[in-house]
């Protein structure tokens, strides 16, 4: 599944929003914040950015190479891609 967020700051699971971000700021530009599901850092999406989610069986032997179809659809749409900007995270 392929997404974006338009001016957006999405915080981890257990972040306080009171010292992630300013709401000052977020309220002046208005800019959503959101909480995902899973931990991490705060990160800042908008419309230049292209998300990638896949969903699949938890209990699966298979093993998925994530990055190969991220590369792959990446360049049947014209999009480079690199691995130090991906992000792969296991829900």
């Amino acid at each position: 599944m392929l997404w974006q967020n338009d001016n957006a700051i999405i915080i981890g699971k257990h972040q306080n929003t009171v010292e992630e971000i300013n709401q000052e700021f977020v309220d002046a530009h208005h800019i959503h914040v959101l909480r995902r599901l899973t931990g991490g850092g705060a990160v800042y999406h908008d419309m230049e950015n292209l998300n990638f989610s896949f969903i699949v069986r938890q209990n699966t032997e298979n093993s998925y190479n994530f990055r190969f179809f991220v590369f792959s659809s990446g360049k049947w749409n014209g999009i480079s891609a690199n691995t130090e900007r991906i992000l792969l995270a296991a829900v």
